[in-house]
């Protein structure tokens, strides 16, 4: 008889280690998903971005001076593209 509950206390000890190591690596997961999602370029998208194309090559505009007018740019946004064309630009505008 005191042998099952020797049994059972370790199988209690057991369980309850098993549950504290997936709550620790359950929130390991739910940290890095966070950071992966603040780097996303969807979640860039949520926080009201969006991401500007080269229509004719499709290489990221990170500044002004990489178009000219009447360059053709795709924008995505959350939901959704835009296509434009430069009517002007200011390379000189704030960085």
């Amino acid at each position: 008889m005191e042998g099952r509950h020797v049994l059972a206390r370790q199988l209690d000890r057991a369980t309850a280690l098993v549950r504290a190591r997936i709550a620790r690596h359950r929130s390991v997961l739910e940290t890095r998903s966070a950071a992966l999602m603040a780097l996303s370029p969807l979640g860039v998208l949520e926080r009201g971005y969006a991401v500007v194309t080269r229509s004719d090559d499709g290489s990221v505009v990170t500044a002004a001076g990489q178009v000219g007018p009447g360059d053709g740019l795709s924008i995505r946004l959350r939901r959704g593209r835009l296509e434009a064309d430069v009517t002007g630009t200011d390379a000189d505008g704030i960085d």
